[in-house]
C-alpha cells in the first residue's frame, strides 16, 4: 500500500546467506512462500486501516490539538482577566 507502506506480498523469497571462509559466500537455506487468499485480504485490510488511522491523526488531530490549544488560552486569558 504506498500510504501506509504495509506491504502487501503473494509470495515472498527469503534467502540466509553463510560466509565460508575459502568459498565465500553461499546460501543455505531459501525458503519461499505464497500466501493464502486470507491471509492477502488480511494484509490489505491491515494496510486500508494503517492508511485510515494515518489520514485521521494527520488532519483531524491536528485540528482537534489546535483547537484544544485556542480554548486554553481564551480560558487562561478570561481567568486571568477575573482575578484581578
Amino acid at each position: 500500500d504506498p500510504v501506509s507502506g504495509i506491504p502487501v506480498f503473494a509470495t515472498s523469497t527469503t534467502t540466509i546467506i553463510m560466509a565460508h571462509p575459502l568459498a565465500g559466500p553461499l546460501p543455505v537455506l531459501t525458503n519461499t512462500s505464497t500466501f493464502t487468499d486470507d491471509t492477502i485480504d488480511e494484509m490489505i485490510d491491515l494496510a486500508t486501516s494503517t492508511g485510515n488511522l494515518l489520514q485521521w491523526a494527520g488532519v483531524y488531530a491536528f485540528w482537534g490539538v489546535l483547537g484544544l490549544g485556542v480554548i486554553l488560552t481564551a480560558g487562561g486569558v478570561l481567568r486571568s482577566t477575573r482575578g484581578s
